[in-house]
C-alpha cells in the first residue's frame, strides 16, 4: 500500500490508569503486520488500540492484546483499491451483507470498553461519517477525546 494511501495511524493505550494517544508514521498502516508490530510496541494495560485512516474512505480499528490481535474495518469494498483493507478482509472475511458499505471484522473489539457492536456499526453506517468522525466518537466514549485529537494532529493530517 502506499503511504499516500494512509491518512493517519495514532495508537491509545492505557499507562499508569491514564489514556495515551501517539501518532504513528503512515508506513506504520503500510501492512497489516507493521501495524501489529506498531502498536504492540506500547505498554498498553487491557490492550493497545490503533485507529487508521485509509484515504478518508475506510476506518480500521485495531486491537492487541498480548498475542490476540482483533480489527476492524469499516468498508469492506476499501479492499478493492488499498492494500491494507484487502489484507484485512483476507484475515476477517467477506462481510455476509451485500449493502455497500459493509463493515467487515470484529465489530465487539471494543465492547469491554463499552462501545459495543451495535455502537460501532452504527457510528460506521452514517454516510455523513469519516473516518475521522468514527474514531473522535470512539475516544470521546472511551475518555481520551482530547488526547485523539492532539495525536491527530501531530500526524500532521
Amino acid at each position: 500500500m502506499a503511504v499516500d494511501d494512509i491518512d493517519y495511524v495514532v495508537a491509545v493505550y492505557r499507562e499508569s490508569g491514564q489514556w495515551v494517544a501517539s501518532p504513528l508514521p503512515p508506513r506504520a498502516g503500510e501492512t497489516l503486520e507493521n501495524l501489529v508490530q506498531a502498536i504492540r510496541q506500547f505498554p498498553g494495560e487491557g490492550g493497545n488500540l490503533g485507529f487508521v485512516s485509509i484515504h478518508d474512505d475506510a476506518a480500521v480499528v485495531l486491537r492487541v492484546t498480548g498475542p490476540d490481535v482483533h480489527i476492524f474495518i469499516s468498508d469492506a469494498s476499501a479492499a478493492e483499491d488499498f492494500s491494507l483493507a484487502a489484507e484485512i478482509i483476507d484475515l476477517v472475511g467477506e462481510p455476509d451483507d451485500d449493502d455497500e458499505p459493509a463493515v467487515a471484522g470484529d465489530t465487539s473489539l471494543l465492547k469491554s470498553l463499552g462501545i459495543g457492536s451495535s455502537d460501532l456499526m452504527t457510528l460506521c453506517e452514517d454516510n455523513e461519517f469519516y473516518p475521522h468522525d468514527v474514531f473522535a466518537e470512539i475516544a470521546e466514549r472511551l475518555g481520551c477525546g482530547p488526547q485523539f485529537e492532539h495525536a491527530r494532529d501531530e500526524s500532521g493530517a
